[in-house]
């Protein structure tokens, strides 16, 4: 187990702290099962890495990736990764939840 870094939008920082989003999709893997990473003070254990492809993510994990649908998730990511998407672009999906339980507000319960 190691401490990582993942880099997250202030936007997309928000969502994890309420428990939204359990998962990011990335063009390279980020961490092993195991690692650890820290956003704004609160630890999150990476629990299953699986390579797939943008489009898969869009359709398919939206809602762990914090979108209420395929197509807010598919204008955040062209925000990210540019337009026109190829959304045949591969890379790695990274599943994580919380280390300190949390309501399902995003605090810490006691």
């Amino acid at each position: 187990m190691t401490e990582i870094t993942i880099a997250f939008r202030p936007d997309l920082e928000q969502l994890i702290l309420r428990a939204r989003k359990t998962s990011t999709w990335r063009r390279s893997r980020k961490g092993l099962v195991g690692d650890t990473f820290t956003v704004q003070g609160r630890r999150y254990r990476i629990d299953y890495v699986k390579r797939q492809d943008l489009n898969e993510t869009i359709w398919f994990d939206n809602l762990s990736e914090g979108f209420d649908s395929p197509a807010e998730c598919q204008r955040v990511m062209e925000e990210i990764y540019g337009t026109p998407l190829d959304g045949r672009m591969m890379g790695y999906i990274h599943y994580f939840y919380p280390i300190v339980p949390t309501n399902i507000y995003g605090e810490e319960d006691p």
